[in-house]
């Protein structure tokens, strides 16, 4: 029986999903941007909503690809 992992990597930019075959082959992959804020000099900052909207989009985006 063949079997695949969804790994999801949620960056300082963007988040990618990865669909991974038991044999370590890349099967698909998926990849949404989201928004860095600037409140101060030095400092970064990002929306738990963006991140999390961001991560659903590029899951889907790979998983339409299987």
């Amino acid at each position: 029986m063949s079997s695949s992992i969804l790994a999801i990597d949620a960056g300082t930019t963007g988040v990618t999903a990865v669909v991974v075959s038991d044999a370590g082959d890349i099967i698909a992959k998926g990849y949404q941007e989201f928004a860095q804020h600037f409140p101060k000099p030095g400092w970064v900052e990002h929306a738990p909503e963006e991140i999390w909207q961001a991560t659903l989009e590029a899951t889907r985006d790979a998983l339409k690809q299987v």
